[in-house]
């Protein structure tokens, strides 16, 4: 199933991309004008969401819809309030990051995932940090604000100045990685008395790995690599900091469309309904995010994600004229989610986005074992 998902691979959109977002609604996330309201009997809706999260000036969306929907079930299976979780119970949006490409080795164990890269698969992401792994470092172990040395938003949504200030700063990292990596070499026994590489980078990033930690991730093949091995705190691979999946053994993951006459509109919304009357969130990628005049189906550069958790039909006052609404999630922070009437977006133009391609939404279900376990307690 791993392999089926490949084309999934979504860059995810950041502000960087979208010039002056933080004053327009880039499309396809259209709200409903005034006169429309809601037509009575229509809505579905999932509750006890987490709360949302902001990518910063990271391209890792995908990792913050499969955190979304690993929260979910997480505060589902405590019982807990989830808007309020603390986040030594919640999954880390970094953590998660190095789930959505393809495992190095054996797809169930974690040492196979070593990388922290921009772009990547929600699908991927949710599959094997859930029912693969069942395992992830907590925010709290692993904030988001560890790869961030300056300018973090949480709320609010990025200005063009503090995405361009983070932009720069990971070009930053990529230099320092570049620079360093054929002089200081990785080996157990390095002399640590040149202090220039390890003051430099303190300057670059909130992470305090020490100098063999930094220096071994300056041996490591790929910038990704070293990313992770570099910001990644070591007691986040102990039990107490780790967000646990409780449902691992319990869920099985799903993706659709898969067949070709599956890839329209009617059908992908049918699924869309019938994971949220089952309370499933969706995870929605391939989203085109663009602005006016521009193009997709370009290949996956504008790739992004979101969570789906709700559905209403929206209807003019003369209820003539109707359309379907989604409620997502976006990784855009809270301020972009209440600008969007709470995540309430057409659906039309956010689903035709997508292209309707082969699996651009990935969630998951209790196994029919499980449904007739819980159905007879």
């Amino acid at each position: 199933m791993m392999k089926a998902l490949l084309y999934a691979f979504c860059a995810c959109a950041v502000g960087i991309l979208l010039p002056g977002f933080a004053q327009a609604t880039p499309w396809p996330f259209l709200v409903f004008e005034d006169h429309f309201h809601v037509l009575e009997g229509s809505e579905l809706q999932i509750e006890n969401m987490p709360r949302t999260t902001n990518q910063q000036g990271f391209g890792n969306c995908f990792a913050h819809s499969a955190a979304m929907i690993f929260n979910f079930y997480a505060c589902r299976s405590q019982g807990i309030d989830c808007p309020s979780a603390p986040t030594d119970q919640l999954a880390s949006t970094l953590d998660m990051t190095r789930f959505g490409s393809m495992p190095d080795g054996e797809p169930d164990y974690p040492s196979s995932y070593s990388r922290i890269d921009e772009g990547g698969s929600g699908a991927l992401a949710l599959h094997i940090s859930t029912v693969l792994i069942g395992t992830v470092a907590s925010e709290a172990c692993f904030p988001s604000e560890t790869l961030y040395k300056d300018m973090v938003a949480t709320d609010q949504t990025l200005t063009q100045k503090q995405l361009l200030m983070q932009r720069n700063n990971l070009e930053r990292l990529k230099e320092f990685y570049e620079v360093y990596r054929g002089i200081v070499p990785p080996c157990a026994d390095c002399p640590l008395d040149d202090a220039d590489p390890i003051l430099e980078f303190s300057q670059l990033s909130n992470a305090q790995p020490t100098a063999e930690q930094l220096y071994r991730a300056l041996g490591e093949a790929s910038f990704g690599a070293f990313l992770e091995r570099a910001i990644f705190p070591e007691p986040c691979s102990e039990t107490e900091g780790r967000a646990h999946f409780e449902f691992k053994d319990s869920m099985v993951f799903k993706f659709y469309p898969r067949a070709e006459k599956q890839r329209n509109y009617a059908s992908v919304m049918a699924a869309i309904k019938k994971s949220i009357r089952a309370n499933n969130p969706v995870l929605l990628q391939n989203v085109c995010v663009k602005e006016e005049g521009e193009s997709c189906f370009k290949g996956d550069e504008n790739g992004h994600s979101v969570v789906i958790y709700g559905y209403r039909r929206m209807c003019a006052d003369d209820e003539i004229e109707c359309y379907d609404a989604l409620r997502i999630k976006n990784s855009w922070g809270e301020q972009w989610q209440r600008e969007h009437d709470d995540g309430w977006v057409a659906a039309g133009e956010m689903l035709d986005s997508t292209g309707y391609r082969k699996g651009i939404l990935s969630w998951l279900e209790f196994s029919e074992t499980d449904k007739g376990q819980r159905a007879s307690r």
